[in-house]
């Protein structure tokens, strides 16, 4: 876990970030009813509203984070309300497009290649579904 952690986004605390992004909690509850959800086929179209401008900033809660909040957003302050602690994500163009290249090609990979992936898979499922070769593999016997 703790390489995990230290790869992911620093928590800070809400008094920190203020600055950037302005912490009102009756903003942060407006902007969830904010969007009808006729707006959904739009979005997709739009990739959420990555190639439209910006519409300044907003607050979400992180153990509520939709991607209707994020649409058109310039940066998002991610708070947790336990800890009141929270990070800031900004809209990047160039990074979703190298992102978004990068899946297109392993997807496509994975398409070319499926069969004998699966192949395999059917050869090596007897040993890997075995509980020995789990016992051997995590050393508990």
């Amino acid at each position: 876990h703790a390489e995990l952690l230290s790869q992911s986004e620093k928590m800070l605390p809400l008094e920190d970030l203020q600055a950037e992004i302005p912490f009102r909690e009756k903003t942060q509850r407006k902007g969830l009813k904010k969007h009808a959800s006729t707006l959904n086929t739009v979005r997709i179209y739009f990739l959420n509203g990555l190639f439209l401008p910006h519409k300044g900033t907003n607050i979400v809660n992180i153990a509520t984070p939709w991607s209707r909040n994020y649409y058109r957003r310039k940066a998002v302050l991610n708070y947790d309300e336990l800890t009141q602690r929270g990070f800031i994500t900004r809209r990047s163009f160039r990074k979703t497009m190298s992102v978004m290249a990068r899946s297109i090609a392993r997807a496509w990979h994975l398409v070319r290649r499926f069969k004998a992936v699966g192949n395999a898979w059917r050869e090596a499922e007897p040993i890997l579904t075995s509980r020995s070769f789990w016992n051997e593999y995590l050393g508990l016997k």
